[in-house]
């Protein structure tokens, strides 16, 4: 092997492993901001939870601007309070296919209000 062959394979190898531990560098770097990002974030978060007030209305309720009654399940119902416009509502509030059942073994249950204090259904636990 000549001066020149046995130079230019030593700067060769000199390059792979600068980009070898260049590499580990990076990877180690990588992995330290990986660790460290949940811990930064912990105090972001608290100070969030402080911060951020805590209402019956959730903040992205963009979704329902009108404030319509909507169908599905609630705590309590109270008749004649908003029956119309959940009536008169056009989406579909409920959609089952079933390929396997016949119709007439098909059994829906739904909330039982089982508590009346006048004006409201409510559901208690019955007692034993």
């Amino acid at each position: 092997m000549s001066t020149s062959t046995a130079q230019a394979f030593n700067a060769l190898i000199e390059r792979l492993a600068n980009r070898t531990l260049q590499g580990k560098v990076r990877t180690v770097k990588l992995a330290v901001t990986g660790l460290l990002m949940p811990v930064a974030a912990i105090p972001l978060v608290a100070l969030l939870f402080v911060v951020l007030p805590r209402t019956q209305v959730p903040l992205w309720n963009f979704v329902n601007l009108s404030g319509s009654a909507m169908a599905g399940y609630s705590d309590a119902v109270r008749p004649g309070s908003s029956s119309n416009e959940i009536a008169t509502g056009n989406r579909t509030a409920l959609r089952v296919h079933s390929e396997n059942l016949p119709p007439e073994a098909l059994y829906w249950r739904g909330t039982v209000f089982n508590y009346i204090d006048g004006e409201n259904w409510k559901r208690r636990t019955p007692p034993k």
